[in-house]
């Protein structure tokens, strides 16, 4: 007698119509509410919108950012409202705070106005292409910039001791030094940001874009890596696209049940509008997908314009002087300069610190301008720490004269062979009959 297994058939499902619970409606209106408000606050620069409103925006929130600050939380320390690349700033976390409060008044409100509400089905699947093209959006822009995100360890950090080095810059060496990894890294994001482009794609992408996040927000946490607030924001978006999931997967991994498809509500009732705003979705597609490619080739020409000049190199210092200085301090004394091949440039003194520069170096005239790396002032220049004129007597020997931290100095340097180092030269290796560690 034959045994037949036989698979059971669970009839597709929409959730479109069914009621939700009540919690499911409150936390709704709230992610709605919030993300929204964040929108506002966060500017996404592969978006034409953010470039023409998105500075009307900033002004908004850079006036009602320090008062909550200094009326409201009371902090005894004015917010300064500029951008230095940190995501973490007390403004930021002010600033969530704000979002957090209006999100949350805004959902009393929608509670209160539309108490009779039984489910969102169709608002959220608006809702969820909405964050899908804004996390795609970030996914591919970073992952495809990975390349020129993460570049070779420059000269000076392959110098630098492990020790000195901050627990960020470890972690942009370790991820410069294998280009295979930055390839690796790039997909794990451009992957996703594909995927979640495209309605029948989307859950698949957000799983694969939580997995990458998650490491991502990881990294930034363990490294103190600047951009915490704004990677877990991406992670909870991408949360947010699998919400109406997350029973699904428990029953199908852990509790070994068969599930039944999810259906999305569509987001008009008739159907050319539906095949309009799909027309739609797939020419912003388009274009979330070339925008970043477009800015990496023009990112690298620029790169490669500006890469090399003759002071290129290591330069140790034969002699140091300072105009009416008898002793000079060793905080100001110069044991060797790094020009790197862009406008990198480091001294390291006699203290052993290690001071990094913007160098404007102008071959014609012989000047070199040694800049901070941080702003004081909202689109005001890094400060000017140094203003010097060279000379190059022969290949190998380099004159310094000028102005260097409000002191005259004077410089003459020998140029020195660059080491190859491991790091750069070790390469792969299928077979190791031993560890190589060192």
């Amino acid at each position: 007698m034959a045994v037949t297994f036989k698979t059971p058939v669970v009839a597709a499902t929409t959730t479109a119509g069914k009621n939700w619970p009540v919690a499911g409606l409150i936390a709704f209106r709230f992610v709605f509410a919030y993300f929204l408000l964040y929108k506002t606050a966060t500017t996404f620069f592969w978006l034409p919108y953010d470039r023409l409103v998105g500075k009307q925006l900033d002004l908004i929130w850079h006036s009602l950012v320090p008062w909550v600050a200094k009326h409201i939380l009371s902090l005894h320390k004015d917010i300064t409202v500029f951008t230095n690349g940190s995501g973490d700033t007390t403004y930021n976390y002010v600033q969530i705070l704000c979002l957090l409060m209006f999100a949350s008044i805004a959902t009393g409100v929608w509670t209160i106005l539309d108490r009779n509400r039984k489910e969102y089905s169709q608002l959220y699947e608006w809702l969820r292409m909405f964050v899908s093209f804004l996390l795609a959006g970030t996914l591919l822009t970073y992952g495809i910039t990975k390349l020129g995100q993460f570049s070779v360890p420059a000269v000076t950090t392959l110098l630098e001791p492990y020790g000195n080095s901050s627990p960020m810059a470890l972690l942009w060496t370790f991820i410069g030094a294998s280009r295979s990894y930055c390839i690796f890294a790039g997909f794990a994001e451009v992957l996703p940001g594909i995927l979640l482009l495209f309605p029948p794609l989307r859950t698949l992408g957000a799983v694969i874009a939580a997995c990458t996040l998650t490491n991502v927000f990881m990294l930034n946490m363990c490294y103190d890596v600047p951009v915490k607030l704004f990677s877990l924001h991406l992670l909870l978006m991408s949360l947010a696209i699998l919400a109406p999931d997350l029973k699904r997967f428990f029953n199908f991994f852990v509790l070994n049940r068969p599930v039944e498809p999810r259906f999305a509500a569509p987001l008009f009732k008739n159907a050319i509008p539906n095949k309009i705003i799909l027309f739609v979705q797939i020419l912003v597609a388009i274009y979330l997908i070339v925008t970043p490619i477009n800015y990496m080739i023009r990112q690298g020409t620029e790169v490669k314009v500006a890469s090399s000049h003759s002071l290129y190199g290591i330069w140790g210092v034969n002699q140091f002087s300072s105009a009416g200085q008898q002793t000079i301090p060793d905080s100001l004394k110069w044991q060797r300069l790094v020009f790197e091949e862009s406008e990198g440039v480091s001294v390291l003194t006699a203290d052993n610190k290690l001071n990094l520069y913007y160098g404007e170096i102008d071959s014609k005239v012989k000047k070199i301008e040694l800049r901070g790396m941080d702003q004081s002032e909202v689109g005001a220049p890094p400060e000017l720490v140094g203003k010097l004129s060279f000379t190059q007597p022969d290949d190998k020997t380099l004159i310094l004269d000028g102005t260097y931290a409000g002191k005259q100095v004077h410089a003459i340097l020998h140029h020195q062979s660059t080491p190859e180092f491991l790091l750069l030269n070790r390469g792969f290796h299928w077979i190791q009959e031993h560890p190589f560690q060192i």
